[in-house]
């Protein structure tokens, strides 16, 4: 049974970069045996053994696919909603999603920073929402017109589903809340923005709601009292400051004295695949060009066996006159490792149609749409362009 969906998309063109489209259309393929694909940095999509995603080769199946490849992440989805429910709710909302839990003797929230404290009973009032002090830390919550219950219940496991449907403004407003609560800022060797939960789940929704924003993070997973504690962790100077810049602004917690030290340091630069030097070694051969003459420095040696940064591959490519790297090196594309591919057993597929362009970002990674994928996958879609080739000609 097809479903037809007309909607805004983002799709990937062939020089690498994300563009506006529309419209895809589902239909259900059945019950198929599926694999969790994850990377280094903590994305993760559940798909279906035929299933391409994007390598610096080209379309890969998840069947060919081996841990140690390099696959394609957007950098940055700036997807927002339209709903803006008021300041005051969203960053009550961030309150709870971060500090909420449930008691023998009711739903209190734990607030252990002292300087986030007044905000959040000043923030509780103008939503009008109660807090009896329990403790210096705990705080009895009452909500008088029930405004709250569903996101209290649901923040577990899981975000808000209504923060998904945020405005800009407004999921800042509630991001800089969460952070209040279980965030942290650390500025002495290096520059760092970190968020902790035992929910996986939540982590992998807060990687998403970052990289709407355009902001990388890492998820790293660590034991506290001998149970998975998750860490989702920012610290390339280029995000540091973009997550005060854009939510820090919004927080009861001061990030001027990490802002200040992030500027001190130096810049990290995007890197492509180690693959990459196959195809630079491959054009330099063909046009009859010395190494020094692609480096354009006889002293810069080609290091092959690590990635090259973006910095380098566009000098490379204006020395090589090669449009590949060129689009490359100016992509809207991070690579990330694969570090397991895990069967999941079978679940509900799909096949998913995106016209004219024929792929998709699925949880935050590149895919393929003409094969199967996994239904809950959906609702986190946005297409992009398909290919076979490296440069994503059809």
């Amino acid at each position: 049974k097809r479903q037809v969906k007309e909607t805004p998309l983002l799709s990937l063109q062939e020089d690498y970069t994300f563009a506006k489209t529309k419209s895809f259309f589902i239909e259900d393929n059945g019950i198929k045996p599926v694999f969790k694909v994850q990377t280094k940095h903590g994305a993760e999509v559940v798909l279906t053994g035929n299933h391409p995603v994007l390598t610096i080769d080209g379309w890969k199946e998840v069947d060919a696919l081996t841990v140690g490849e390099f696959i394609a992440v957007p950098k940055s989805l700036p997807v927002f909603g339209k709903d803006a429910p008021g300041l005051n709710r969203a960053k009550m909302v961030g309150y709870i999603a971060g500090a909420f839990s449930m008691t023998q003797k009711g739903p209190i929230l734990s607030i252990t920073s002292k300087e986030v404290v007044g905000e959040v009973l000043k923030t509780a009032a103008a939503a009008e929402i109660s807090l009896f002090k329990k403790t210096e830390q705990n705080y009895f919550l009452h909500d008088h017109d029930g405004l709250f219950e569903k996101a209290m219940s649901e923040q577990e496991d899981a975000l808000p589903k209504e923060v998904f449907t945020y405005d800009k403004n407004h999921l800042a407003v509630f991001l800089a809340a969460l952070y209040d609560t279980n965030g942290w800022a650390y500025s002495e060797r290096i520059a760092e923005v970190g968020y902790g939960s035992r929910s996986h789940s939540k982590i992998k929704e807060l990687k998403h709601l970052l990289l709407r924003f355009g902001i990388d993070t890492n998820i790293v997973k660590r034991t506290l009292t001998e149970r998975p504690y998750y860490q989702l962790m920012i610290y390339a100077k280029k995000h540091v400051l973009s997550f005060v810049d854009q939510i820090g602004i919004y927080a009861a917690k001061d990030y001027q004295e990490v802002r200040a030290f992030a500027e001190s340091m130096t810049e990290r630069d995007a890197t492509l695949p180690p693959k990459i030097w196959e195809y630079i070694e491959k054009e330099r051969i063909e046009k009859g060009m010395k190494k020094y003459q692609v480096t354009g420095d006889k002293a810069e040696k080609f290091r092959k066996h690590v990635g090259l940064t973006e910095e380098k591959a566009k000098r490379y490519a204006e020395n090589l006159q090669y449009p590949f790297l060129y689009d490359l090196a100016r992509s809207d594309l991070y690579w990330e490792e694969v570090i397991s591919i895990v069967p999941m057993g079978e679940k509900q597929t799909y096949d998913v149609f995106v016209p004219e362009t024929h792929n998709l970002v699925v949880e935050d990674v590149l895919v393929h749409n003409t094969w199967t994928m996994v239904a809950h996958m959906l609702w986190v879609a946005f297409t992009c362009n398909g290919g076979k080739s490296p440069r994503g000609a059809t």
